[in-house]
């Protein structure tokens, strides 16, 4: 068995056992295609609750935020800071903010550490609210701390409304968290005071930049050096990303493929039986 058969072997294991199913990119796209039996369970299941049918309430339209250009020493799971991912339309792309991940490590600590929720308590926000912090992982915080800034550079009231994602949780990092109290020490009032005021409170507009035509097409560019030059990607479809408007769309066209193999992933997990249009849902608890 390869590393790769491993690796999907544990994924239909852990599907299986939390009664995971996963939506296709037509459901995401149309709501109306979700099956019935799904649409009908929804009915009794929280917007904020932490539900696998909740992946169904996902729209593909999300973008998630960008990050701004630079490069150096980064701390946050992921492609990189120096890179511009492949399969992100720069044309779509309006404002970028360079988010510190010191701060978003911090917050990790103000967010997930009992002194933490108990200064923020302190602070009025509600219990609810800040149990619910856990939700937010480094690059959900990431995430946060850009519609912070976005908000300030925007001049946005309380009377605007901002979205943003949140990518992660911090279930995929207490080994993380652990390291952290490992290397600072316990956390305490103080701390929290602190992280409280200069990584929330205290964001500014710096390391921002709303984008002209030309700031979209040079940051496109810094793609090649990437995944043409290292990864071996094919210069000419750089190229098409560009400037031909049907490049994405035929991209987003590839999801009738994806959607045949997440389709035959759930059909492998047991959650589901049934074919296209007709799934129903195994009782797994």
């Amino acid at each position: 068995m390869t590393q790769r058969d491993e690796v999907l072997k544990r994924t239909i294991e852990r599907c299986r056992e939390r009664n995971i199913i996963i939506p296709t990119y037509a459901e995401m796209a149309d709501q109306a295609m979700i099956p019935q039996d799904i649409q009908e369970e929804l009915q009794s299941v929280g917007l904020w609750d932490l539900h696998p049918r909740n992946l169904f309430r996902i729209t593909w339209k999300n973008e998630p935020v960008e990050r701004g250009g630079g490069f150096g020493a980064y701390r946050i799971e992921g492609i990189g800071d120096k890179h511009v991912p492949w399969i992100h339309n720069m044309r779509n792309m309006d404002l970028v903010a360079a988010i510190d991940d010191e701060h978003c490590l911090r917050l990790v600590r103000l967010f997930n550490e009992q002194a933490g929720r108990v200064f923020l308590r302190s602070r009025g926000l509600g219990a609810s609210l800040v149990d619910s912090l856990s939700l937010l992982g480094i690059s959900g915080i990431a995430n946060l701390l850009g519609a912070i800034k976005t908000a300030h550079y925007f001049e946005m009231t309380n009377r605007d409304l901002i979205f943003t994602i949140a990518t992660d949780s911090m279930e995929l990092y207490g080994s993380r968290l652990a390291e952290l109290r490992r290397e600072r020490g316990e956390y305490g009032e103080k701390q929290a005071a602190v992280d409280y005021d200069s990584c929330l409170l205290r964001q500014t507009t710096d390391h921002m930049l709303e984008l002209s035509y030309w700031d979209k097409k040079r940051m496109h560019n810094l793609k090649y050096f990437t995944w043409v030059e290292q990864l071996g990607k094919d210069p000419d479809e750089l190229d098409r990303q560009w400037s031909d408007e049907d490049y994405w769309r035929e991209k987003y066209a590839v999801h009738e493929e994806w959607d045949k193999k997440i389709r035959e992933f759930n059909a492998r997990t047991g959650t589901v039986v049934g074919g296209e249009g007709g799934i129903r849902t195994h009782d797994t608890g």
